[in-house]
Parts: C-alpha cells; sequence; structure tokens
C-alpha cells in the first residue's frame, strides 16, 4: 500500500518534469524537491478528487464516449497551477499536451510495477 503510493508520487513527479521538458508553455520553476512535493499534490488530486469528479460528471463521459475525461485531468492540472504558482501552464494546447504526457507516464509506470496475480 505504501510502496504504491511512494510510486504514485514518483511516477507524478516524474510526469511533471517530462511534461515540463517537452511541451511548450509548460514551466516549473523551482528544484526537484518542490517538484516531488508537486507530484505529491498531484497524486492526493488524482486518488481523491479525479473519482468524484468523473462520478459526478458520468453522463458527459458517456455522451463523449469517454473524451470527457481529458477535461478533467485538464481540470486538476488547472488546480495544480493554483495551487503551485510555481508551475507556469499557458495555453490550451499546454494543458492538452501536459495531461497527455502525464496519463501516458502514469499508464506506463502502472503497466510496469503492475503486481502479478497469485495463483492458489
Amino acid at each position: 500500500m505504501i510502496l504504491r503510493l511512494i510510486t504514485r508520487i514518483l511516477g507524478n513527479s516524474l510526469a511533471l518534469y517530462l511534461a515540463v521538458r517537452f511541451v511548450p508553455n509548460f514551466s516549473f520553476t523551482q528544484d526537484w524537491k518542490i517538484l516531488l512535493i508537486a507530484g505529491s499534490i498531484l497524486t492526493v488530486f488524482n486518488l481523491f478528487l479525479k473519482p468524484l469528479l468523473k462520478l459526478i460528471s458520468i453522463p458527459l463521459i458517456i455522451v463523449s464516449l469517454g473524451l470527457f475525461s481529458i477535461i478533467i485531468n485538464i481540470l486538476i492540472l488547472w488546480l495544480m497551477t493554483k495551487f503551485f504558482p510555481d508551475l507556469i501552464i499557458v495555453g490550451f494546447k499546454a494543458y492538452l499536451w501536459g495531461t497527455i504526457i502525464i496519463s501516458l507516464t502514469n499508464w506506463l509506470i502502472a503497466t510496469l510495477i503492475k503486481e502479478p496475480k497469485k495463483e492458489n
């Protein structure tokens, strides 16, 4: 449980770093320690806020065939900029590409670290 949480925090920190590195108009003006704290906050948002937002917006997610989930992820990133003034994201394209990079990084890490199923 704790190892999974630490993995998510490190994964979100890495994802934010990759977004800062590769997405224009997506920047972070602090060092790696603050980036770890930002990854922690993003993990908390993803664990608690994101499921609530998805539950509330189930009809929109169904009607859009799941594409509204991208808007929810963008909203989470926008909230991150409000909690961390050092995280600067300018423009919809930066939010969109940042969301894509963060989602792909988290998916890749979850796939690589997946625990093997126990057989009886």
